[in-house]
């Protein structure tokens, strides 16, 4: 089922799925996670390009992640010891790659504020509020029971030049969610911020 799971542990296939598509790859891993869902992946690393796997760069492992997820950690590591890596002084290095879903939204489809809050209570997986407001949003957040993990970021997209009742609502969301940021309402370190990808 899309958007369904937490995480996606991924341990050798990237590299290779990625020769085929790279856009249909990465769109796989997304259409399977939540929004926050985690993606962690472990591929051949470039620095070391003479043993093990197909190889990436850090640049060609996380470009194309940026436009959809948050990128928590990129750490270099050693693939575990295999029968044909014992043949080897060490096993080769790997990039472990870490990788949040965001929430993506499209402004451009928003006629109404009613419209924006339809789209993003849906997207949170958040029971609908009646009326709609921040502070029913803040206490949705906090409880944490809509299924969405935390952190997440909405990236909201197609905002245009900023006029407008649909566009005041995205600001003071942004607003409300840095405040809840400054102010430590998520005692358990979680964050939920939006950001604007036009």
């Amino acid at each position: 089922a899309e958007g369904e799971f937490d995480l996606v542990f991924d341990c050798q296939c990237y590299h290779v799925v990625r020769q085929i598509s790279e856009s249909k790859a990465v769109d796989a891993v997304r259409r399977c996670l939540r929004p926050g869902g985690l993606y962690m992946v472990l591929t051949g690393n470039d620095s070391e390009p003479e043993a093990g796997p197909s190889v990436l760069s850090r640049k060609q492992l996380t470009a194309p992640f940026i436009k959809s997820f948050d990128i928590e950690a990129v750490m270099e590591s050693r693939f575990d010891r295999t029968l044909h890596y014992d043949t080897l002084d060490r096993p080769p290095l790997a990039w472990v790659g870490l990788f949040r879903k965001r929430l993506e939204l499209d402004a451009s489809a928003w006629s109404s504020v009613h419209d924006a809050w339809a789209a993003l209570l849906l997207g949170l997986r958040a029971p609908p509020h009646h009326p709609p407001s921040l502070d029913k949003l803040r206490d949705s957040l906090v409880r944490d029971a809509n299924g969405v993990q935390r952190p997440v970021t909405i990236a909201i997209a197609g905002v245009g030049g900023g006029k407008g009742p649909v566009a005041a609502w995205v600001v003071r969301l942004r607003e409300f969610l840095e405040q809840l940021l400054r102010d430590g309402v998520f005692s358990d370190g979680r964050v939920a911020r939006a950001v604007l990808v036009d």
